[in-house]
């Protein structure tokens, strides 16, 4: 079992709008509780430095 401090997350990184949202979306249904979406993969960088 998953803990919360170890909960499970997905990033997932597309310049297209509906792919991150139709893919967030069957994460989620999967049983994935967080699912990161960036459209913009020069904010990939800053995004796993913080």
């Amino acid at each position: 079992m998953i803990s919360a401090e170890n909960e499970l997350s997905i990033l997932v990184v597309d310049d297209e709008a509906q792919i991150l949202l139709g893919t967030s979306l069957m994460l989620r249904n999967g049983g994935i509780p967080v699912v990161r979406i960036i459209q913009d993969s020069r904010e990939v960088l800053p995004f796993l430095s913080s």
